[in-house]
């Protein structure tokens, strides 16, 4: 399953419901953790999907950047990734 949203922290997913996913970027880079954004709508939301759908193979594309921005490219290449 593909979820695409804002701010995914794939620590607080796994503290929230105990499972670890995956989360990247628009391009499919490997995304660290945020350190100033946790408990966000990406997170919240990616948590409920995880576990309303146990079963499922979580991957996670975590799109803005710092700055709160996101670009209809960058929406388009996660498009893209699946």
């Amino acid at each position: 399953m593909a979820i695409i949203d804002n701010y995914i922290s794939k620590n607080e997913v796994a503290n929230l419901i105990g499972k670890d996913i995956t989360v990247i970027d628009a391009h499919g880079n490997s995304i660290k953790e945020y350190k100033w954004a946790e408990m966000t709508h990406g997170t919240v939301c990616t948590s409920i999907l995880a576990e309303k759908f146990e079963d499922a193979n979580i991957t996670a594309v975590s799109l803005w950047d710092s700055h709160m921005e996101i670009s209809l490219e960058e929406v388009c290449s996660a498009f893209q990734l699946f």
